[in-house]
């Protein structure tokens, strides 16, 4: 198989209806279909999921399904270790269950595969409350950009990994150079595979393809007083090896000041932000200064909002 589809679910058994045949629509009109499957791993959810994938199963035996359910709800960081150990496949994608493609991405993927020596191929994306409010549209020229492996790739696109649905990868050790390190694995863990591959491979960046992002469904897991950043953090550290603390500290810091929405700043509420921040710092290894240019950060954030 050239190209696995990824899909960890929890409890939207009509979300992932809706995908399902979304992706059939788009799979059957693509050239070498047969060189792609979806695999969905079910977090033993207790809606209709396993009946509705299992009906749709078997009204469109065409399509390459694997359906797996785990016996007991295993949290949202193991069920993508599951997905991905069940993939075979020379290159794989992640999606969402509530998170849906645009029309020609699919075909866009499997031709550049098919083509090239690629580690990775990166999209954009786009919020959307509700599947009510996808559209399918396509691009028919897409642009895109050949990124070279490497230090500098990762600084400039590897941030766009933290959501995960439509960044394809190419497979080979990421599960293994994961699972080497067992206190640095986290919910982010996508982050830390597609800068592995960003890291190590050329690929495509390509903007004109925006995958919808549900925003309006509720999530089995929250963010906490620090906005989830150590857990971001720690799939940076893997790198700390490769390139170095200073490298590292700067990936975390960039990603950090494109995101200080989760400092969870709150100007009227200056004692529990500033404890919001120690939060942080507390989780945060001291790297290369890292905790001290932090801080700084947080505090012309909070200047930042106070004067506008």
């Amino acid at each position: 198989m050239l190209l696995d589809i990824l899909i960890p679910t929890f409890n939207r058994g009509e979300d992932l209806l809706f995908n399902l045949n979304l992706l059939s629509d788009y799979i059957s009109k693509i050239e070498h279909s047969n060189e792609i499957q979806i695999i969905i791993s079910d977090n033993c959810s207790d809606d209709n999921t396993e009946q509705l994938v299992s009906t749709f199963k078997h009204n469109n035996p065409s399509l390459s399904i694997q359906y797996f359910r785990n016996s007991e709800n295993i949290g949202l960081e193991r069920n993508a270790v599951e997905v991905l150990s069940k993939s075979s496949a020379e290159y794989i994608m992640w999606l969402g269950d509530d998170d849906y493609l645009p029309n020609g991405y699919l075909a866009f993927i499997l031709k550049h595969i098919r083509d090239e020596e690629l580690g990775f191929i990166l999209p954009r994306n786009i919020n959307i409350v509700g599947r009510n409010e996808f559209e399918t549209f396509a691009s028919e020229n897409p642009t895109y950009e050949t990124k070279k492996a490497g230090y500098q790739s990762m600084y400039e696109i590897g941030h766009f990994s933290h959501q995960m649905s439509g960044i394809v990868l190419r497979r080979e050790n990421l599960l293994d150079k994961y699972l080497e390190k067992d206190n640095w694995r986290n919910v982010y863990l996508f982050m830390f595979f597609t800068n592995y591959c960003i890291l190590n491979y050329n690929g495509i960046f390509v903007e004109d393809y925006k995958v919808s992002i549900t925003q309006g469904n509720s999530k089995a897991w929250s963010y906490d007083k620090a906005g989830l950043l150590p857990e971001v953090y720690k799939s940076y550290y893997y790198f700390i090896e490769a390139l170095g603390e200073e490298k590292v500290s700067n990936l975390i810091f960039d990603f950090t000041r494109r995101h200080t929405w989760r400092f969870g700043i709150q100007i009227f509420k200056p004692f529990s932000s500033f404890n919001r921040l120690n939060f942080l710092l507390y989780q945060t290894s001291d790297i290369d200064n890292i905790k001290n240019r932090l801080r700084k950060l947080f505090i012309k954030d909070y200047i930042y909002r106070i004067i506008q």
